[in-house]
Formats: structure tokens, sequence, C-alpha cells
């Protein structure tokens, strides 16, 4: 193989490695924007739930809710029925007992309903600035694998 064939190989060699650069650049960009896309939708998932929660929380407290004011109406009932004056001494007690209960259970409620809510936005944001660097790393490693084909390939001429 002459000079001139020599050449030729390394011009082929030069040019299939910078296209190669390219190529691997694009495939870094590709997995990079696919990745970030699954953390951004993940982040969306666990907002979704965040709320879900929270609507769970706020269903439960109406449901405790409910069910202290049917318990207060059979108590206030059967102490009327045995002649008892509802409105004062140990009745009156029985139902502000009652009443207090069911603000201590709500309070529970909402509490966890709201720990539970700010576990997923947490995970959310923490998703989010995975997307984030993500991102830039695969363009950065793009970028890193473009330059490392021009070179190696600028090398070859």
């Amino acid at each position: 193989m002459g000079a001139l064939g020599m050449a030729a190989a390394q011009g082929m060699q030069g040019v299939s490695q910078i296209s190669t650069g390219f190529a691997q650049s694009r495939a870094l960009r590709a997995q990079g924007d696919y990745q970030s896309r699954m953390l951004d939708l993940n982040s969306r998932i666990a907002m979704d739930r965040a709320e879900d929660a929270e609507r769970r929380g706020e269903l439960e407290v109406a449901k405790k809710y409910r069910e202290a004011s049917l318990l207060k109406g059979k108590q206030r009932v059967s102490m009327a029925a045995q002649g008892i004056d509802v409105g004062s001494g140990s009745a009156l007690e029985i139902q502000e007992d009652t009443a207090a209960l069911t603000e201590e259970d709500t309070t529970t409620i909402k509490a966890n309903a709201y720990r539970e809510a700010m576990g997923y936005k947490s995970q959310a944001t923490d998703l989010r600035g995975q997307a984030s660097l993500t991102r830039v790393a695969s363009q950065f490693a793009a970028r890193q694998s473009m330059l490392t084909g021009i070179t190696q390939g600028a090398s070859s001429f």
C-alpha cells in the first residue's frame, strides 16, 4: 500500500472516529432525555399520590365527624329515654368527652395524612432534582463523547 493508500486509510479511520463520536453523543443524549422524562413522570405520580393522601385524610375526618355525631345522638336518645337531663351533669360530661375524643381522633387523622402527603411531596422534589441532574449529565457526556470523537478523528489526519 502506497503513501496515498495509507493516507486514505487514515482519513477513513478519522472520519469513522468522528462519526462514532457523533453517534455516541446522540445515543447519550437520547438516553439522558428518556431517563429525565421518566423521573419527571415519577415526580408527577408522587405529587398525585400526595394529593390523594390529602383527599383521603379529609374524607376520613368527615367520616369521623359523622360517626361522632351519630354516637352523640345515640347517647342523648339513650339518656333521655332513661329520664336523664342530657344538658347537665354526667350526661353532659359524656357528650363533652365524646367530642374531645373525636377532636383527638381527627387531629391524628389529619397529622397522618399530612405526613403521608409530605413524604410523597419530598419524593417528588427529589425526583425533579434527579431529572435535572440527569439532563445536565447526559448533555455533558454527549458533548464529551462528541469532542473525543472529533479529537481522535482529527489526530488521524
